[in-house]
């Protein structure tokens, strides 16, 4: 990587964390409503705490939102790089 592609990254950073995000907010929230709602519903009746499998399943939701924002991400990331760069 370049010296300059990689100040270019730094700048970006700096500016993503620097910046009010409210979808970052809403998205955190939704993503702790959906693992909440998963854990709940995983626990038995009379129990305390969900089942291990209600853990795996939030977990493989988790992952599974995780690899759709990666891909989506790249998608446009390549969809802008190709429209600056003809």
């Amino acid at each position: 990587m370049s010296s300059v592609s990689t100040r270019r990254v730094a700048q970006l950073c700096v500016s993503f964390f620097t910046q009010p995000q409210p979808e970052l907010r809403v998205g955190y929230s939704l993503g702790s409503a959906i693992g909440g709602l998963i854990l709940a519903a995983g626990t038995g009746p009379g129990h305390l705490f969900p089942d291990d499998s209600a853990y795996t399943t939030a977990a493989l939701v988790g992952i599974g939102a995780m690899a759709i924002t990666t891909l989506t991400s790249l998608a446009l990331a390549r969809r802008r790089s190709s429209e600056t760069n003809p």
